[in-house]
């Protein structure tokens, strides 16, 4: 039984740091995603590169 009784409080924080990396993992997730579109749209031109008027037009 002592072992029984033991266990409660550890799986309980077990779950607790479960629920803390599955946050920190969506987060570099979150970041990693973020990178890669940056990386990826610097490496490459736009699809619609933004139009800079240096001068009127008219």
């Amino acid at each position: 039984m002592s072992s029984a009784s033991s266990q409660m409080p550890s799986s309980n924080v077990n779950a607790e740091q479960n629920d803390t990396i599955l946050r920190i993992e969506n987060m570099s997730v979150q970041i990693t995603n973020n990178t890669l579109v940056n990386e990826f749209y610097n490496g490459r031109p736009f699809p619609v590169p933004p139009k800079i008027d240096t001068e009127p037009s008219m």
